[in-house]
């Protein structure tokens, strides 16, 4: 009975901080925290958990679409199939990147496709079907090749394509996806030293 007084008080407590957590942050601090996130991949930090990005996600999608963010809101999309991912929550993963597919397709943009493809690949990913994922990932290239000034994208998911392929040992044109991904990161630094001349 103890023990369950306990449990109950350590959940109201939880509770407590989460909604008060919730409440403390307005929409632009949601975003700050958000930005390094998105920018380095990964879904979860040590001043945000994985639930709150799908919770802010919701919050903030609206005001992302009314100012017509759509990059920013794609990319936040892409990491909360991340944050469901490392959670565990696989079939809600899948079903985040399907509806984010289908947005994209709807809005007939490019760039919420390719990030939609590689959202789908990385669902693929955690599921073990490692063929699936690296198509997806290479549907996402294709796309994104045809879009201007979106190489740490291209950068991005060739990484999940060589990575892919090294986990998994399908060794098939890795080095032709090596030999791009140094082509986009030798143009990164030959546009940096234009700025620095």
């Amino acid at each position: 009975m103890n023990k369950h007084k306990h449990h109950i008080i350590a959940v109201a407590v939880a509770m407590l901080i989460s909604v008060t957590l919730y409440a403390a942050h307005t929409n632009q601090a949601r975003l700050s925290l958000l930005k390094p996130l998105i920018k380095y991949n990964t879904p979860f930090s040590t001043e945000i958990s994985t639930d709150s990005i799908t919770v802010w996600e919701k919050l903030l999608e609206p005001e992302l679409e009314e100012q017509q963010h759509y990059s920013l809101l794609f990319q936040l999309k892409l990491l909360t199939v991340r944050a469901l991912i490392t959670e565990g929550h696989f079939s809600l993963a899948i079903d985040k990147a399907n509806s984010m597919y289908q947005k994209a397709k709807e809005m007939s943009y490019p760039l919420g496709t390719a990030l939609s493809l590689q959202a789908i690949g990385n669902t693929y990913l955690n599921s073990s079907t490692p063929l699936a994922a690296i198509e997806s990932y290479k549907e996402a290239l294709e796309i994104i090749s045809k879009v201007p000034d979106v190489d740490q994208y291209a950068k991005t998911i060739l990484t999940c394509i060589i990575l892919t392929k090294l986990k998994f040992w399908q060794m098939a044109n890795i080095e032709a996806d090596i030999r791009q991904l140094e082509s986009l990161s030798n143009k990164d630094k030959n546009l940096g030293d234009v700025f620095l001349s």
